[in-house]
């Protein structure tokens, strides 16, 4: 199955008994094979406490499985690869392009009960990470171990009077410095 789709002409998929790779422009995103998975599946609990502006996350891992096995089908725009580990442990990629040409990986966790997903691109030595912000003075997160988390914080609120009573209110909101989602998207 080394055929290249129409609209993923700059794409090489390439499937070996047990394993297969995929390219974009002559560089490895992806390689799997019974002995180094790419993707695994998993289960956890979350804490997470944010007070002005603060967070703190806790993440109990409960399981982590490897989901060696992968049947690979060709769809109308790339390629859906079904992965697995027995009988009712899976997961499903559809790899395809955008309107653009550009790569497309969509991830379906095939059950409920499993609440973490992990994708191992593949890598060289000298690429980067970018694109997920500025982590404690770090740009590039090559190697380093951070969550990725969004809040919107509401920096910058014009100070009325609603503001500032909802900060007077509310013990977890600053003035005029709403720190909540539910304030900064309700009240101001």
């Amino acid at each position: 199955m080394d055929t290249p789709r129409p609209q993923l002409l700059d794409f090489q998929f390439h499937q070996n008994n047990d394993s297969f790779t995929l390219r974009f422009q002559d560089r490895l995103i992806l390689i799997h094979s019974k002995d180094n998975p790419c993707l695994w599946i998993g289960s956890g609990i979350a804490d997470i406490d944010m007070f002005r502006g603060n967070f703190s996350i806790k993440d109990k891992l409960q399981e982590k499985i490897a989901l060696t096995d992968a049947i690979v089908s060709q769809s109308p725009d790339g390629w859906l690869i079904h992965f697995s580990r027995g009988s009712d442990i899976s997961a499903t990629l559809n790899i395809s392009a955008d309107d653009h040409g550009r790569l497309l990986l969509e991830l379906q966790n095939d059950n409920l009960n499993h609440n973490r997903i992990w994708l191992r691109l593949a890598a060289q030595p000298e690429d980067h990470i970018y694109g997920c912000g500025e982590q404690f003075s770090y740009f590039d997160l090559r190697g380093k171990p951070f969550p990725l988390w969004t809040s919107e914080q509401g920096v910058g609120r014009k100070q009325t009077n609603l503001c500032h009573l909802a900060g007077r209110l509310q013990r977890e909101c600053g003035r005029g410095l709403l720190l909540d989602l539910l304030s900064t998207t309700h009240v101001c």
